[in-house]
């Protein structure tokens, strides 16, 4: 089940709805979902809704978990491009290791994360270096490594 409002919005209100209650999950489970897909723009959003927009998605990873439905969260609709790959890459990562501090410690075991979705046109190999530099960095949050 792929819900879509987190990637439709684009404006900073819509964070602090929650669309998403204890009856939907039910429901979810009743019909034999297994998992949500929950794509976010993180990026049309700015710091004080992306406060809101992690309670939010911390609120849906507990009832995931609470119904036993795995979570992928999506980075969705990003920025980076051919043209700004050298100041992108950096705001990504920041994001993630956010993200990645957030959920560390959690237990949930059925929590997951897609780091990028919706790519804009960027040359492969520039995306290929970017990719590296964000999984690299994240890795080594989680493992305690500097």
């Amino acid at each position: 089940m792929s819900i879509l409002w987190l990637a439709q919005i684009r404006n900073e209100s819509s964070a602090a709805q929650t669309p998403l209650k204890k009856s939907d999950f039910l429901l979810f489970k009743k019909l034999g979902f297994k998992s949500i897909r929950l794509p976010v723009a993180f990026t049309s959003f700015g710091p004080k809704a992306i406060a809101r927009l992690f309670t939010y998605t911390t609120k849906v990873a507990k009832r995931c978990n609470t119904y036993e439905l795995k979570l992928v969260t999506d980075y969705h609709y990003g920025r980076l491009g051919d043209n700004n790959y050298l100041t992108e890459t950096p705001q990504t990562i920041d994001l993630w290791l956010k993200l990645t501090k957030r959920y560390k410690n959690a237990d949930y075991s059925n929590l997951f994360f897609e780091n990028y979705k919706e790519l804009p046109h960027i040359n492969p190999k520039l995306w290929k270096v970017a990719a590296y530099n964000i999984v690299t960095l994240i890795r080594r949050l989680i493992n305690n490594k500097p």
